[in-house]
């Protein structure tokens, strides 16, 4: 499967109501309305690989928050190889202090 977006997808996940959505570009977000995701690696293929979703297909996930950081450890960056050029908007590099900061004054921390 290619990297276009399709007009439509069919969810068959519990994630979300089972159905087919129509997808269209926006040009913002606001938190519980649903996206279509394309997981990245390696997420993508340990999806894949459980039984989950086949590679190349979007997820159905809904915004759970707005105004939220992105941050990446640097040093998990540098041994995978990724430079800052492999990051999505509004990601960056972080070190190891400022994560240990904001971890322990974030409401909710997401890792994986």
């Amino acid at each position: 499967m290619g990297d276009a977006t399709p007009a439509y997808i069919w969810n068959a996940s519990n994630s979300v109501p089972i159905g087919l959505y129509r997808l269209q570009p926006v040009d913002s977000l606001a938190v519980t309305e649903l996206v279509a995701v394309r997981p990245p690696e390696p997420l993508a293929t340990f999806l894949d690989l459980n039984g989950y979703l086949p590679i190349g297909v979007l997820m159905l996930k809904r915004v759970l928050a707005g105004n939220g950081k992105v941050l990446l450890c640097g040093t998990c960056m540098d041994a995978r190889g990724l430079d800052d050029a492999a990051l999505s908007a509004g990601a960056r590099r972080s070190t190891m202090d400022e994560l240990a900061t904001v971890t322990a004054d974030a409401d909710k921390v997401l890792v994986f």
